[in-house]
Order: structure tokens, then C-alpha cells, then sequence
């Protein structure tokens, strides 16, 4: 008997103990519970996020301004577009047409005849000092074009090379149809030969012109005159 209580006794005991033991994990557990909720909370931010505001952009195409201006080609052909500038003499016997491109001069001249065409830039006097274009289209389609100035007041009128000057002509060509000649060319505004005007400078430029009735530059004019182009 005395053996049994003392069993119940250890067991009793050992039951405690346990109990104890049981109790102090589960405060343990409980308080580190707490803790890692309470450090949880501290370290936890609520953060709102405002979305990206995108801002579309529209670009509009940059509008390009194109110059409706025809290519210039000598054929003889006055093309609607091809020249800036245009000018009738004489009632219609004689006209001028013009363009300005960066250093060079653009020019068509145009003549009642089916002979020969001229003009003269910036005489002095009647015809005198006169830088002088003259041409005309032969009956097979050739097209001659000279580079001359006039010496005196009525002629004569050489070519270039033969007083010690250069010719300057670029290009030409020209055209014979339906009764009149037109004969289109390029010079520089300044060519830098003491016999050729320098038209860089002027605005208004004093002209001469004239036809003739043949294909030969010394036959005498059938009409003629004299008047201004503004380049």
C-alpha cells in the first residue's frame, strides 16, 4: 500500500511537471505570437498607387509647301510653270519670258517671224554697249544661238569671242512653228566677261529687242523696240 501511494505520488508529480512544462511553452508561444503580429503591423505601409497618366500626343504632319514650277528645258516649247516672269512688246510681235534660279538666268524669247530673234541688255544709247542675244532655227531644225554685244549706237553688233570675250550661253534650243520663232536660253547673271551685262544687281533691267525676216543675223530687222524686265 504504502509502495502504491508512492507511484501515485511520482506520477502525480510527474503529471505536474508536465503540466508546467505544457504551460510555459504555450506562454512561450503565445508571446512570440504577439510579438511578430505587433513587428508585422510596423513594418507594414499601405502605399497607393496613383496609375501613369499617359498623355497621347497627336503630331501633325509638318504641311509642305511645294512650288508648282515646271523643269526648264530649252526645246523651243513654253511650258505653263516653266517661267516666273513674262512680258509682251510691240502688240505681240515680241515676248519675253523669265526665270531666276540661284545664280543663273532662265530666258525665252519669242518672235512673230520665221526668221531671227534678238535682245539686248542695258544699252547706253540706242543700241550702243548692248549685251545681245541673237537666234533663230533653220529649216532643218538646228538652232543657232549667239552671244554678242554692239559696239555703236546703231551696230555693229559682234560676237563675244571675236572682241577678246567669252561665249556664255549654257543651253539653248529653240523652235520654228506656226509663224513664229522662240528660242529659249540659260546665262549666268554675272559672267565675269567684261562684254556680257551683270544682271546680279539689278532689279529692273532695260532691254532692246528685235526680228528679223531671214535666218541671217545681217538681214535688217522687220520690227524692233526697246522696254524693261523686272528679274
Amino acid at each position: 500500500m504504502e509502495k502504491l501511494l508512492t507511484v501515485s505520488n511520482m506520477n502525480t508529480k510527474l503529471l505536474v511537471t508536465i503540466l508546467i512544462v505544457l504551460l510555459i511553452i504555450a506562454i512561450g508561444v503565445y508571446y512570440m505570437f504577439n510579438m511578430q503580429t505587433g513587428r508585422g503591423v510596423a513594418q507594414t505601409s499601405t502605399t497607393t498607387t496613383t496609375p501613369a497618366t499617359t498623355t497621347k500626343t497627336t503630331t501633325t504632319p509638318a504641311t509642305t509647301t511645294t512650288s508648282i514650277q515646271t523643269v526648264w528645258k530649252p526645246d523651243g516649247e513654253i511650258s505653263p510653270g516653266e517661267y516666273t516672269g513674262h512680258e509682251v512688246f510691240g502688240n505681240g510681235v515680241f515676248e519675253v519670258y523669265w526665270r531666276v534660279e540661284n545664280d543663273t538666268l532662265y530666258m525665252a524669247i519669242k518672235g512673230k517671224t520665221k526668221g531671227w530673234v534678238a535682245i539686248g541688255f542695258e544699252p547706253s544709247r540706242g543700241m550702243a554697249d548692248a549685251d545681245m542675244v541673237f537666234g533663230w532655227v533653220y529649216d532643218n531644225g538646228t538652232v543657232v544661238v549667239l552671244d554678242q554685244y554692239s559696239i555703236g549706237v546703231t551696230g555693229p553688233h559682234k560676237s563675244d569671242t571675236e572682241l577678246g570675250g567669252q561665249y556664255n550661253i549654257l543651253k539653248y534650243g529653240g523652235k520654228e512653228s506656226n509663224g513664229y520663232t522662240i528660242i529659249e536660253f540659260s546665262r549666268l547673271l554675272n559672267t565675269g566677261d567684261k562684254y556680257d551685262k551683270d544682271l546680279s544687281s539689278l532689279g529692273q533691267i532695260k532691254i532692246i529687242w528685235a526680228i528679223g525676216p531671214t535666218d541671217n543675223p545681217t538681214a535688217i530687222h522687220t520690227a524692233r523696240g526697246s522696254g524693261t524686265i523686272t528679274l
